[in-house]
């Protein structure tokens, strides 16, 4: 147990606590992604932000914001598109302004943290002194704000769909807590109520809060029920429910055969559903890895990770499923002594269900680890606390030093976000055998004219992929356009072809090249071919226009 102290500073803790702490975390959060308020759009907020009309607010009217929120590009994130919206309505496209939301966004979110740490050491450690309380909850939220695997979340515009869940769920359980601690009716009226509406927004924001409703019972029962199994029977049928309820909601999300459009779903990936789940406890176990050193030289928009063909291949996988046993295993034999452990090591995997399980989602993305990492982050503050024999001193001098380390890490992790060249550059270096990472640096070379470099990306690319999608052959195609390998250009845009029989952009170039060599005809075939894809493409019509003027030229003349 944490040992006691006089309670000199308590008066005053109590008093200032949350806008000391506020304030902290304010011009630390600022200050270590100062470097990063012109990152430029990268990879998805293209398509989530760029290219979304119904992102692009000119009045924010009731109506228009409601559009937003069902017409972005990620329908089921209303409330994640209702902010970008109004990003957009105050700032446009300036990247100040949306970079300036996310680092707040992050901040409140480790500030609820901090409270909800307090509040829950207080419950487990009812004898300590709050001085020592506060100090740990600090610490560990602190430790989490600078934390460098966090720069996907932060840094990276779109996930803000990430960090603001992340930030609603840990508000909600925060107004949960306090619900159940405070005696006057009216301030639990208000928790509830503001538990509720976090609830929504929440799973308005991103799908993962959907186990929300499942921590708020298990927190329920570890910290106000102290575990009492006759409870637990009582609320059997509100369990069922819940359960019950997700279901639901699960089939709802993926429509009237879920099966179906979860098998579906691995038809687009490159690896099969046995692949993702023995894949997945060696990615969690990366993920703790990256917690605990989280040096710039491991952190990856695009990691390349081995898929696991078997149990014992890799035999990492085997090991892997072992170490998530034992976390489980513990988790159960800690509840009675140790709460916070064990409630800590179910909120870690807990929260890694959705993301890193049956459903086919890319393998691998660090930003998964944000919201997980919220309550295994402390459990190792508090690992290391009773490693100091529960020394205050040593356990703040130690975890202020990593504090300041990962700070600075965090920085020097932003520098990576600058350009696309410099990100596409670090994923490509440090996944050599990702075919997006190749893909995605040699349309950067592409876009600022080095199609020689690019083609090196692109064909690397196209030979890294179990399957080569119509994209890289006609970003091959480009290149080799502009090289004047116009013979070599043809051959790859009707590959991109045979695979997207229906890609306007590669039937207008492949026009073009066709043209180039005086081909009219199959020049004409595939203006035609675009416009019929969409009939309004003013860059197919005129290209339509002018070989057919060309063509008529030519039969005037003989």
């Amino acid at each position: 147990m944490i040992q006691t102290a006089p309670d000199i500073m308590n008066p005053f803790l109590n008093k200032y606590r949350l806008p000391l702490v506020l304030l902290i975390f304010s011009v630390t959060g600022l200050a270590i992604y100062s470097n990063s308020f012109n990152v430029p759009y990268q990879f998805d907020d293209m398509t989530n932000i760029l290219d979304s009309s119904a992102i692009q607010v000119q009045n924010p009217g009731l109506l228009e914001i409601i559009n937003a929120g069902k017409h972005g590009f990620l329908k089921n994130r209303p409330i994640a598109n209702i902010s970008l919206a109004l990003n957009y309505y105050f700032s446009g496209n300036a990247l100040p302004g949306y970079h300036l939301v996310n680092i707040l966004i992050h901040i409140l979110a480790a500030t609820f943290l901090f409270q909800f740490l307090h509040l829950t050491l207080n419950l487990q450690y009812k004898n300590s002194a709050d001085f020592r309380i506060s100090a740990i909850a600090f610490l560990a939220a602190l430790i989490w704000l600078v934390h460098p695997v966090h720069t996907q979340s932060v840094t990276y515009i779109v996930q803000r769909m990430n960090s603001m869940a992340s930030m609603f769920f840990i508000l909600a359980m925060l107004s949960y807590v306090n619900f159940r601690s405070i005696a006057d009716k009216g301030m639990k009226i208000f928790w509830l109520c503001l538990c509720l509406l976090s609830a929504l927004f929440a799973l308005g924001t991103k799908e993962i809060a959907i186990t929300l409703p499942v921590f708020l019972f298990v927190y329920e029962w570890y910290f106000f029920q102290d575990l009492d199994a006759k409870w637990l029977k009582k609320k059997s049928l509100p369990i069922c429910t819940i359960i019950i309820l997700l279901i639901a909601i699960s089939f709802i999300y993926m429509g009237a055969d879920p099966f179906r459009a979860l098998l579906d779903g691995y038809k687009v990936r490159d690896f099969t559903l046995v692949e993702r789940v023995l894949t997945q406890p060696r990615v969690i176990i990366f993920y703790i890895s990256q917690l605990l050193l989280p040096h710039p030289s491991r952190l990856n928009l695009d990691h390349h990770f081995i898929f696991s063909q078997g149990w014992l291949n890799p035999s990492a996988t085997l090991y892997a499923f072992a170490g998530i046993l034992g976390m489980i295993i513990l988790a159960i034999h800690a509840a009675r002594k140790d709460r916070f452990l064990s409630f800590g090591i179910f909120w870690f995997l807990g929260n890694l269900v959705i993301e890193s399980s049956i459903i086919p989602l890319e393998i691998i993305y660090e930003h998964r680890s944000y919201l997980p990492s919220m309550m295994l982050i402390p459990v190792a503050v508090i690992i290391v606390y009773r490693a100091t024999g529960w020394d205050l001193k040593k356990i703040l001098v130690s975890g202020l030093f990593a504090a300041v380390m990962f700070s600075l890490w965090t920085y020097q992790r932003n520098i990576t976000w600058q350009t696309p060249l410099a990100l596409w550059s670090d994923c490509a270096q440090k996944s050599p055998l990702k075919a997006r990472s190749h893909n995605n640096l040699g349309k950067t070379l592409a876009d600022k004219g080095e199609h020689l470099k690019a083609l090196e990306h692109f064909s690397t690319a196209i030979k890294q992929s179990a399957k080569p999608e119509s994209q890289q052959f006609y970003n091959k195609a480009v290149s080799l356009e502009f090289l004047g390998r116009i013979d070599e250009s043809i051959d790859y845009y009707n590959k991109a072809l045979t695979l997207a029989p229906n890609y306007l952009a590669a039937h207008n170039n492949l026009g073009i090249a066709y043209a180039r060599l005086n081909n009219l005809e199959l020049a004409a075939y595939h203006f035609k071919e675009a416009l019929r894809i969409n009939p309004n493409d003013s860059p197919a019509r005129q290209n339509l226009a002018r070989c057919n003027l060309i063509i008529h030229q030519q039969q005037l003349k003989k």
